[in-house]
């Protein structure tokens, strides 16, 4: 990982700059996120890009990122973003999306939003691929507000 360590420093400046940049010209701190290039190797990378200033506080750097599936323990993902108050916005598997039936998708976004609701910066989400049936996007936004909290 050391011989990648400058990409976390260039996040962490990125980070601080645009936070900067965004209470400048906005008035107001912003929720950074960024996307997770290797999902395999997410889970190594964590305590690096915290000790590196590339995750941390909202409002001055990066807090959280944008997952998917892959090789990676989802659970412990989340766990780590949870202890270090960090976002995460984690998908359900992309099967239930694509080939139904709602049934499925409704149960899959249940079982996802309910075993991370206690998690106040966890968001759930879904990956529509460009032929997902639009009854199948209306079953994934019930779902969300059937099972989902909002503030």
């Amino acid at each position: 990982m050391e011989r990648n360590d400058w990409v976390l420093d260039y996040h962490a400046k990125l980070g601080r700059t645009l936070s900067k940049y965004a209470e400048e010209k906005l008035g107001r701190k912003i929720h950074l996120s960024y996307g997770y290039g290797l999902m395999s190797k997410a889970m190594q990378a964590y305590d690096k890009m915290w000790e590196h200033g590339a995750l941390g506080p909202a409002g001055e750097t990066f807090n959280g990122g944008l997952g998917g599936r892959g090789e990676v323990d989802l659970e412990a993902a989340a766990n780590w973003h949870y202890e270090h108050e960090c976002y995460l916005t984690i998908s359900i598997e992309d099967h239930p999306m694509e080939f139904g039936p709602i049934s499925a998708i409704d149960e899959a976004l249940k079982e996802h939003i309910l075993r991370h609701k206690h998690m106040p910066k966890f968001i759930p989400s879904v990956k529509c691929l460009y032929n997902t049936p639009h009854a199948y996007v209306d079953a994934a936004i019930a779902a969300f507000k059937k099972y989902g909290r909002y503030e």
